[in-house]
């Protein structure tokens, strides 16, 4: 079994801002449009956004700024999937 070490206080920071930043996302996407209708418009939006970051990923010259922008879009699509959906 592997052991991981203990996050340190910074990581903890960081972790807290962007799921705070995915949260304040999906909030301001839930006041936007409405709820998931089903599972797969769910999942197909949470795919757009995969393939958007994907995209950034795939750029010779990375912007963490717009791969931070497209994964906290996809982390809140997640979190409407969960709260909408389930």
């Amino acid at each position: 079994m592997t052991e991981y070490k203990a996050m340190t206080e910074n990581e903890r920071d960081r972790l807290n801002r962007a799921a705070l930043d995915a949260i304040d996302e999906a909030c301001e996407a839930r006041r936007r449009f409405a709820c998931f209708n089903s599972p797969h418009e769910g999942i197909s939006v949470i795919r757009e956004e995969f393939e958007e970051l994907w995209d950034e990923v795939k750029l010779k010259q990375h912007s963490g700024t717009a791969m931070r922008k497209e994964a906290t879009h996809l982390a809140a699509m997640a979190l409407r999937f969960i709260v909408d959906l389930t």
